[in-house]
């Protein structure tokens, strides 16, 4: 009997020359095996892409929280470096604009007035969908028992953000004109305990500010909601510079996302839990802004009627000077029709 190793022939004499060349080309093969194995293991942990995320700590951030904690995200291959900011305006402002995030999440009145001023960043999709995120928590030791009490009050809110809009947009529908009231501006962190010490009489925010000035004020909290009177966008943002250099890694957080979505669809009481521990708040709070919004990664064409009517608002506010921006600037469909196709209906 003839076998060949490693080009050599050996004349095998019975099973025990046959067993040990055939050990020694097992060996060989197993050596081989491992070390590609190794190789391949090296390549896959290399392989995962860093990106950092200013996430706003509220609940309209639900899909990334959710995508987040369940591991969505990084089973696509992103390493996720999180940065929390207590609104979206302070994620955009304070991470992505200063180049601390490479993408962070806002309501779009933030997004609309950075435009102005911004010329290097791009939505990439929205998230969320809401139209009962805000409130206006007022002292009844104010005299404040409906929104048209406001008239002559204190009232407070965080400038040039969503809630501001949502303010404005109540005094419209309530016929309270701008200088009927006191405006205060200050972060919305300070809030509730300015409305506790009597600084101001009313303020318009969101959770988890709304369950921190019921705590603080007892029976004295009036909370006074506005069901659909704004269609709150919540979206994504991300850097020239991102979407440059890390375009498989935000693919892959879209992608992520998407996954988010599906599974909070079928686990609406365990998304709650996830998203009210995370923010520290009041999980039936949370609940009812969940239940009043669309959780969905889409890139809509209502997005850009939107961002219009906010910009043209902080026009004639006086909040902003100068021509109002093209929107189209700073829309980019690319990656989202890349790693979620058919969800986008922009027309860019």
């Amino acid at each position: 009997m003839l076998l060949k190793d490693s080009g050599r022939v050996i004349r095998a004499g019975g099973w025990k020359s046959v067993l040990s060349v055939l050990g020694r080309l097992l060996g060989r093969l197993l050596v081989r095996g491992l070390v590609i194995g190794a190789v391949g293991m090296s390549a896959s942990v290399s392989a995962a892409q860093p990106l950092r995320i200013a996430l706003p700590l509220q609940p309209t951030a639900s899909l990334l929280i959710v995508a987040l904690e369940k591991g969505f995200i990084a089973a696509q291959g992103v390493a996720v470096e999180v940065q929390e900011y207590p609104s979206g305006k302070a994620a955009l402002l304070d991470g992505l604009l200063r180049g601390r995030a490479d993408m962070a999440q806002m309501a779009d009145v933030p997004a609309a007035f950075a435009m102005f001023l911004h010329p290097d960043f791009r939505l990439i999709a929205t998230v969320n969908l809401s139209e009962n995120t805000n409130r206006i928590v007022a002292n009844r030791a104010s005299g404040i028992g409906a929104p048209i009490d406001l008239l002559g009050k204190r009232v407070a809110t965080q400038k040039a953000s969503a809630v501001h809009y949502f303010l404005h947009l109540v005094m419209l529908r309530h016929r309270i004109s701008k200088d009927a009231i006191t405006a205060i501006y200050m972060p919305g962190a300070e809030l509730p305990k300015a409305l506790a010490e009597g600084e101001i009489d009313a303020f318009a925010m969101r959770e988890p500010y709304v369950s921190e000035a019921q705590q603080l004020l007892g029976g004295n909290a009036l909370v006074m909601e506005e069901p659909g009177l704004y269609p709150q966008f919540e979206v994504l943002a991300a850097s020239e510079s991102a979407l440059r250099d890390s375009e498989v890694a935000i693919e892959g957080l879209l992608r992520g996302l998407r996954a988010a979505q599906e599974w909070v669809a079928k686990h609406p009481d365990e998304t709650v839990d996830i998203v009210s521990r995370r923010l520290g708040a009041d999980p039936q709070k949370v609940s009812v802004v969940l239940q009043a919004s669309i959780q969905r990664i889409a890139l809509p064409q209502e997005l850009l009627a939107a961002l219009e009517d906010e910009m043209a608002w902080a026009v004639r506010a006086g909040l902003v000077e100068g021509k109002l921006p093209n929107v189209l600037r700073w829309l980019d469909s690319r990656p989202i029709n890349n790693a979620v196709p058919g969800v986008a209906t922009v027309m860019e």
